[in-house]
C-alpha cells in the first residue's frame, strides 16, 4: 500500500500561514485530506507534537501518525536529565 504524508508546517506555509501548525482554518483541510487519501486506498500520514491533534487525525483515518519528532524528544529528555544534576 502506498502512503501519502501530509507535512502540516509545509501545508500551513503553502496556504499563507507560515510558522503556524494548528491554524483553525487549515485543520479541517487536513482532516479532509486524510479522509480523501484513505478513501483513495492509500495510507494517510502526518506528524504532530500535539496529542489532541494526533488523536483527531487517527479518528479521521490516519494510518501512520507520528507524535513528536526525534529532536524534540531528545531535547526534552536531555533537559530532564540535566535538571536532576543542577544544584
Amino acid at each position: 500500500m502506498d502512503g501519502v504524508f501530509i507535512g502540516p508546517a509545509d501545508l500551513h506555509a503553502s496556504l499563507g500561514y507560515p510558522g503556524e501548525t494548528n491554524n483553525p482554518k487549515v485543520m479541517p483541510i487536513i482532516d479532509d485530506a486524510i479522509r480523501r487519501i484513505r478513501k483513495a486506498g492509500k495510507a494517510p500520514g502526518i506528524l504532530t507534537g500535539v496529542e489532541a491533534d494526533a488523536r483527531r487525525w487517527i479518528e479521521c483515518g490516519g494510518l501512520f501518525v507520528a507524535v513528536g519528532a526525534d529532536t524534540g524528544v531528545l531535547a526534552r529528555e536531555t533537559e530532564k536529565l540535566a535538571a536532576k544534576f543542577k544544584s
